[in-house]
């Protein structure tokens, strides 16, 4: 299309007056205004969903049951217990073909308890109706609070293997020295001139020490001599008329001052165990079972596994949750 003279002229001067009403608009800034008053509050929103806490996350079914025994003071006890916290992403462990491992704990909160207890299970034929299981390993802990701000305390570890184990002092022995533990604890010490020393404990508070000097008589091997016990009551005294000439030899054992062994090998035989109606489902992971545990008295003198109660002590109960049926890993860089 073509445009006259004057049809162009009249465009420049449009187009002009354009530019020129523009750069006026922008370049004309006017003093800022005063701030307006402050908008009503709106409406309060919906409640949000509340989260989970801490504790709720770590919710995993439940190991519960009741503690029954004695106490050290002979006062007779049955504590119920239940934990349902774990941080413990429990898994199948294959062993063989028809065996498996997995290890299971729970604990009964995240801060300020220590409340806990955990199993190691043995299973054969997971996978089937048939499914057997065993125990190769627990433990439990268990506090509480008695009035007058006293503390009951149980830690408990099963062993079930029997085991040979040595008595320093003999059980019969014993009713005449008293040792606590039958010798089994002591303590080292170092007195003055960076003299050493080992020590026991007897029932009546009083302690006895021995010079850890290592003599050597030529027939039994190394031993250190009794050399002063202090009484309950913190009177020293370097004679006693049944510890005078006691010796305490390598291998934690009592020779009298006439050379008699007073010492004991004792059998400690594995403590006892039920795990029943065991049942797991490899669908859903679900793990499920009832056990029963009895702790022998004597594992109370076993320096690797404990009875703190010093009594036998039953534990029964149940355990459900989720598991994992096992790992897949992926293929391994090269």
């Amino acid at each position: 299309m073509k445009f006259g003279n004057s049809t162009k002229q009249l465009f420049k001067q449009s187009s002009f007056f354009a530019l020129a009403l523009t750069i006026a608009v922008v370049s004309c800034k006017g003093p800022e205004g005063e701030v307006g008053p402050k908008g009503d509050t709106g409406a309060t929103g919906a409640q949000g969903i509340t989260g989970d806490s801490y504790d709720k996350a770590l919710e995993n079914g439940f190991l519960k049951g009741t503690i029954q025994g004695t106490r050290k003071d002979g006062t007779a006890f049955e504590e119920a217990f239940e934990y349902k916290l774990t941080n413990l992403a429990a898994k199948f462990e294959s062993v063989s073909s028809t065996e498996h491992t997995i290890h299971l704990n729970r604990f009964k909160s995240v801060f300020g308890d220590n409340n806990s207890a955990s199993m190691g299970l043995q299973v054969t034929n997971k996978d089937q109706a048939g499914a057997t299981a065993k125990l190769n390993g627990a433990y439990f802990y268990f506090q509480k609070e008695l009035s007058g701000k006293k503390l009951f305390l149980i830690s408990a570890e099963p062993r079930f293997t029997d085991r040979n184990m040595v008595l320093p002092m003999s059980k019969e022995n014993n009713k005449n020295y008293k040792l606590v533990d039958y010798g089994l604890n002591f303590e080292n010490y170092s007195g003055e001139n960076n003299e050493r020393y080992v020590i026991y404990k007897d029932t009546d508070g009083n302690s006895i020490y021995f010079a850890e000097k290592y003599y050597f008589d030529g027939s039994t091997g190394w031993y250190n001599p009794f050399s002063y016990i202090i009484s309950s009551d913190g009177v020293k005294s370097t004679s006693s008329e049944i510890w005078n000439g006691v010796r305490w030899y390598e291998g934690n054992k009592f020779r009298s001052s006439t050379g008699v062994d007073l010492s004991e090998t004792i059998n400690v035989p594995a403590d006892t165990q039920e795990i029943t109606n065991f049942g797991y489902n490899p669908t859903t992971g679900l793990l499920s079972f009832d056990y029963k545990i009895i702790i022998s008295e004597l594992r109370s003198l076993d320096n690797s596994i404990r009875n703190t109660t010093m009594h036998p002590l039953e534990i029964k109960g149940s355990f459900s949750g989720t598991v994992y049926n096992g790992v897949v890993m992926r293929k391994s860089f090269e």
